[in-house]
């Protein structure tokens, strides 16, 4: 349900403020019955057509993040921009997107670390593998911003993280140390 909960929140994302809330209640369940159960059904079963070709997915991240990245990127598309035009504005906080950061950690440790559902090496892989990408993340992003800006910042360095810990949900409890640090720059970068 953890997992259902956190892809309909990212899934609404690009409704708010333009729709009003009874409608994007409506989507929100529509998007976990259309979009996020098959999907998960597909990945989570023996039965399921995506585990018999050989997916796997620690944590959740196929279910979640990409399922509902590319529902919000295709709302995207076909809306446009808004009337708010929120997105030139430019005023993030510095302490407002600190506080959120160590949130999205802080909550992706539960996340990956509880999906080995036990206290023992895959639960502790897991956890490492979440705190390397986080810091590959940070890397990749501070020095994508040093090359182009020939300076980096705090909000750059959240960003990187973010994206670290996001790349490595799926398969945190599966890859090796240092491929956990790649996985996160390069989410990074790109």
């Amino acid at each position: 349900m953890m997992y259902a909960g956190v892809a309909g929140v990212v899934a609404i994302i690009p409704f708010v403020g333009r729709l009003r809330t009874v409608f994007i209640v409506f989507i929100a369940i529509g998007y976990q019955l259309i979009i996020y159960s098959p999907i998960t059904y597909w990945i989570r079963t023996k039965n399921g057509w995506l585990n018999q070709m050989g997916v796997i997915d620690f944590s959740g991240g196929t279910m979640v993040h990409l399922t509902s990245g590319f529902s919000t990127l295709a709302v995207f598309y076909m809306i446009g921009k808004g009337k708010n035009q929120m997105q030139y504005q430019n005023s993030a906080s510095t302490f407002s997107t600190l506080i959120g950061t160590a949130f999205i950690w802080f909550s992706s440790f539960g996340f990956n670390g509880a999906a080995a559902f036990s206290s023992g090496t895959p639960a502790a892989v897991s956890l490492i593998n979440t705190q390397l990408a986080a810091a590959g993340g940070v890397f990749g992003w501070a020095f994508t911003q040093y090359i182009f800006t020939d300076r980096t910042k705090v909000i750059g360095w959240c960003c990187g993280a973010v994206c670290g810990v996001i790349s490595i949900t799926a398969c945190s409890g599966y890859v090796a140390l240092w491929a956990a640090v790649v996985i996160g720059a390069f989410s990074s970068i790109i």
